[in-house]
C-alpha cells in the first residue's frame, strides 16, 4: 500500500480510486490475516497426523475434510485478492513498473 501511495500514476480511474480507498479502510487486511491464522491452525492440526503411529478408523476421512475446507477457503479468497492486486499493479506509474519487471527478470 505504501508503495502504491508513493509511486501512483498521475491519473487514477474513479472505479480504481474507490477500490484503493477501500484498501486503506480500517480492517481491510484483518480479514486476510484472520484467514491466514485460521489456515495455519488447521495446517498445524494436519501436521499432527504425521507423528501419529496408530491410525484410527476415519482418520483419513477427517484429513480429507480438513484439506477440502482449507482448499475451499483459499479458493474463495484467491479471486478477490487477485483482482485487488491487478488494481494495485495497474495504478503504479510506468517507470516504477518497468523497474519492478526488470528486477524480477534479473532475479530469474
Amino acid at each position: 500500500m505504501l508503495f502504491l501511495d508513493t509511486y501512483h500514476r498521475p491519473v487514477i480511474k474513479q472505479i480504481d480510486a474507490q477500490q484503493i480507498v477501500s484498501f486503506h479502510q480500517l480492517g481491510y487486511f484483518d480479514t486476510i490475516e484472520n484467514l491466514l491464522n485460521r489456515l495455519e491452525k488447521k495446517l498445524a492440526k494436519i501436521q499432527t497426523y504425521k507423528t501419529t503411529k496408530h491410525y484410527f478408523l476415519g482418520m483419513f476421512d477427517n484429513l480429507n475434510k480438513d484439506l477440502a475446507t482449507i482448499s475451499s477457503e483459499v479458493y474463495q479468497k484467491k479471486e478477490p485478492l487477485e483482482k485487488d492486486l491487478i488494481v494495485l499493479k495497474r495504478n503504479i506509474d510506468f517507470i516504477t513498473r518497468m523497474k519492478i519487471n526488470l528486477i524480477s527478470f534479473i532475479k530469474e
